[in-house]
Parts: C-alpha cells; sequence; structure tokens
C-alpha cells in the first residue's frame, strides 16, 4: 500500500469505498476526480466576464471526508498544513478549506494513478519555497519597472 498523507490515513477507506466499491462508470479514477467530488471551482464564464467561481453542490462521502481531513490540517506541521493556514488568511476558511480538499484530492488522484508514494517534505521546506517564489515575483516586478532588488542578507 503507497503511504498517504498522515491527515488523511483515517479517511482512507471511506475514500477508497466511495470511489472504487461501486461498479458506476462516473465514480472510476478519471482526471476529472476532484470534479466528480465537488471540489473544483466553478467556471461560469460569459462574454470573458467571470460569473462565479463556487464549486457546484454535491452530496459525496468522499468529498465530505476530504473536507474534513482538510480543516484538520489547520494544526498540522506539514507542508500541506502551511498551504492552508496561508489559504485562510487570504479567504475565509470555508472556501479554504474546499480549496485544501481539492489539493488533497489531486494528491490522491496522482498517487494511485501514479503509483507513487506521498512524500512530505515539511513545514520548514514549504516556508522556505514561498518565500523564494515571493522574492523571485519581487524581483521581476522591480526589472519590469526599471529597477533592481537588491538582497540584504542579515546575520542569524
Amino acid at each position: 500500500m503507497l503511504a498517504w498523507p498522515e491527515i488523511v490515513l483515517r479517511r482512507k477507506w471511506v475514500l477508497l469505498e466511495c470511489c472504487f466499491a461501486r461498479p458506476d462508470p462516473i465514480v472510476r479514477l478519471t482526471p476529472s476526480f476532484a470534479s466528480w467530488m465537488g471540489l473544483c471551482p466553478g467556471t461560469r464564464i460569459t462574454g470573458g466576464k467571470v460569473l462565479s467561481g463556487k464549486t457546484k453542490r454535491c452530496a459525496n462521502r468522499a468529498a465530505q471526508a476530504l473536507r474534513l481531513a482538510a480543516a484538520a490540517l489547520r494544526s498540522s506541521q506539514s507542508a500541506l498544513g502551511a498551504y492552508f493556514r496561508r489559504l485562510c488568511s487570504r479567504m475565509d476558511k470555508p472556501k479554504a478549506v474546499t480549496a485544501a480538499a481539492h489539493k488533497l484530492a489531486r494528491l490522491i488522484y496522482a498517487m494511485l494513478t501514479k503509483g507513487q508514494a506521498y512524500l512530505d517534505q515539511g513545514q520548514d521546506y514549504y516556508e522556505e519555497r514561498y518565500r523564494e517564489r515571493v522574492l523571485h515575483q519581487l524581483a521581476k516586478r522591480a526589472e519590469k519597472l526599471g529597477m533592481k532588488l537588491v538582497m540584504n542578507e542579515q546575520p542569524s
């Protein structure tokens, strides 16, 4: 058995039962796995204007299990926990829970289709990568404005 994210382990059997125990063709593992669970953002667009990004309502036990796992990420010291806390700082909690559940669904889909085990890099690794991304974006924005960003390394 593959190594699952720690936060999903308690709900693993619910996920597997909901997704694979029934012979329905819609519940097979397809690229629309997260959409079938109702975790993808909506795409109501007309004339180039986004009308709504709300997720569709769906009574899916697998989605409920992933939402519970995502809500439990609040106190997790993993990279997924850091991701969830960063989302909570940007948006309200129900939207952050749905976004984190969507990320978990994508991780599970990749694990089951590619046969790769989940490897958690940890909170510090995630925070360092996030800091690098922000600095890179700032440097690009400064260059676009004709300026140069100079890094000031402070001794620890």
